[in-house]
């Protein structure tokens, strides 16, 4: 990941990563959204959060295969 210009953490501040312990700028291109956090952003970045969704996935691709079929058979039945 290429952190952006100096200039830039000055505007949106900056936030540690709780995964990989790095300072990246408190922004959405680093963070991904959280309503249930305080400021808004979820604790890990995006990279670490992807990485572990990734190696989740790769040890058991049937439990989460199932999973997306039980949420489209839910959302068939809401609409």
């Amino acid at each position: 990941m290429i952190a952006p210009e100096p200039y830039e953490y000055e505007l949106f501040g900056e936030k540690v990563c709780a995964s990989c312990d790095v300072p990246l700028p408190a922004n959405t291109d680093f963070f991904a959204p959280s309503k249930q956090r305080p400021d808004g952003l979820y604790r890990e970045c995006r990279d670490c959060k992807n990485g572990r969704a990734r190696e989740s996935y790769r040890k058991d691709p049937e439990k989460h295969i199932a999973a997306d079929r039980a949420r489209r058979q839910r959302m068939k039945v809401a609409s």
